[in-house]
């Protein structure tokens, strides 16, 4: 067993073995997300990114899931990563890493106005923080519209156009893009591709 497997056994392990009865951790639901993970890892790679926060939406089991997956095949790359649950002092448990960037992954099984209100309240926080930090969305995070939706606030808009870089890992058919926003208005951010890597290598 070579040593990036070794590491995802020992993390998920817990999450498997409790599958039977929670659906939003079964093999059949995890399994492309695990995909997700190594292929975003692989893009943060090439980017040539060293530190980063990888902030998963409160309460999200299956948030919580990706995110362990990417923190490992992360540290793997040789990447700095750390796992940091979403909510009340969001700003501070991300500070105390020194990370450059922080991975925004929010979806999962919740409700759609849930997940929306977390987003918006994580970025706020940060925001009122003054993180200067690049901040990377995850794919759901952006095609189900949670990211645009978050710059109708005027405290997310100003921070999003403040900070070093706002980035995001689209799904295109069989490929994921890592994008730059190469623009922030009040009706949403568009962006632009930077790199490409087959799904889930």
């Amino acid at each position: 067993m070579d040593r990036r497997t070794f590491l995802l056994t020992a993390v998920l392990t817990p999450f498997v073995t409790l599958a039977g009865s929670n659906p939003f951790i079964a093999p059949k639901t995890v399994n492309p997300r695990l995909n997700m993970a190594y292929g975003a890892a692989e893009l943060i790679k090439k980017y040539g990114i060293k530190k980063v926060a990888v902030v998963f939406m409160e309460d999200s089991q299956l948030c919580a899931v990706f995110a362990a997956a990417l923190v490992v095949a992360l540290r793997s790359r040789g990447i700095d990563s750390w796992y940091i649950e979403g909510g009340k002092e969001v700003s501070k448990r991300v500070k105390e890493t020194g990370a450059d960037y922080v991975y925004m992954a929010y979806f999962g099984e919740l409700p759609e106005d849930q997940v929306q209100m977390a987003l918006d309240s994580d970025l706020i926080e940060l925001a009122e923080a003054k993180l200067k930090v690049s901040l990377i969305f995850h794919p759901s995070t952006v095609s189900k519209g949670f990211v645009n939706n978050s710059v109708f606030d005027e405290t997310i808009n100003s921070y999003l156009k403040s900070i070093k870089g706002v980035y995001a890992v689209i799904r295109r058919d069989d490929k994921l893009l890592f994008a730059k926003a190469s623009e922030i208005s009040d009706l949403g951010i568009s962006f632009k591709e930077l790199l490409k890597v087959d799904y889930g290598s």
